[in-house]
């Protein structure tokens, strides 16, 4: 082992403090100005979504899957569509877009900001973040209520297949079977991000001109195609815009505060108040000079 004289020491001591400083300012610096992502506020925007006004949101999709299916009007309103307003092309269209649309549009939004522009990437975060909560919520909710498929798993074709009124007041909580059809997550999922951007960007109401009109046409697809319940579809709707339009609310104040934030430190360096030093003790009995600013 080698030793050092106490002022070598000091020497290496100094320097190194002055390398740990510049890392942590450089890392401030990183953390003040880096892009939005789809994880930013989610604790807060979790607790937003699930409480307040929203509450009404969670209840109607409730209430109205309660007196569509109890009354029947689930079951009329598929049998009327099936027997004389089915398109199959138009509903299995509907599948595949429900699928395709959530899982390009958002994170392209995303991406596309990361190369472009703060805003445009911030927007994209939320859409993204609110997809995976509506997704996440749908899924749980799907399992938790246990609903069956129109089809209950029948040949779609057979004679008998509209004979069952009573498989739309099916419900077989916390079953592992699979075949979950309440909340619809094709219509959850579009209305989430059309929500979310509409919030985001509230000045453009083209946003809500073309994506709500889209989200229910694919939830019109799966009740066309006997995918799902007209309830299924409704219930899935008002709790996609629920959590889509908080969130996408939440990261816009989020963003809007950040920037202002950054502006506001812009100012105050332009203003002569950027820098300030002083002699700070530090290891092995050594001083260092401790610089602070805004760069």
């Amino acid at each position: 082992m080698r030793f050092f004289p106490p002022a070598v020491r000091a020497r290496r001591a100094a320097f190194l403090g002055a390398a740990l400083g510049l890392m942590a300012a450089d890392h401030a610096a990183w953390a003040a100005d880096s892009t939005p992502t789809p994880f930013d506020g989610l604790g807060a925007n979790l607790a937003d979504a699930f409480s307040g006004t929203n509450l009404f949101f969670y209840a109607g999709a409730a209430a109205s899957t309660f007196a569509f299916s109890t009354s029947g009007i689930d079951q009329e309103i598929r049998v009327a569509t099936q027997q004389n307003l089915r398109v199959t092309a138009y509903g299995d269209a509907t599948v595949i877009g429900g699928y395709l649309l959530p899982a390009l549009v958002a994170p392209t939004i995303y991406v596309v900001g990361l190369f472009h522009d703060d805003t445009t990437a911030a927007a994209g975060a939320a859409a993204m973040q609110a997809l995976a909560v509506t997704l996440a919520t749908t899924a749980l909710l799907k399992w938790t209520t246990g609903r069956p498929f129109p089809t209950h798993g029948e040949d779609p074709a057979a004679p008998s297949q509209f004979m069952h009124p009573n498989y739309s007041r099916e419900f077989h909580p916390f079953n592992f079977d699979g075949a979950w059809a309440w909340p619809s997550g094709h219509i959850s999922g579009t209305i989430s991000i059309a929500a979310a951007l509409h919030a985001f960007y509230p000045e453009r109401p083209w946003i809500a001109a073309v994506g709500y009109p889209l989200s229910f046409a694919i939830g019109l697809g799966m009740i066309d195609g006997d995918h799902h319940w007209t309830s299924d579809v409704i219930a899935g709707a008002l709790i996609g815009h629920a959590i889509g339009s908080t969130i996408g609310r939440n990261f816009r104040r989020m963003y809007r505060e950040g920037n202002e934030s950054h502006e506001t430190d812009t100012s105050d360096t332009a203003a002569g108040n950027s820098l300030s030093w002083e002699i700070v003790p530090m290891v092995f009995g050594a001083r260092g000079l401790a610089v602070r600013g805004a760069f």
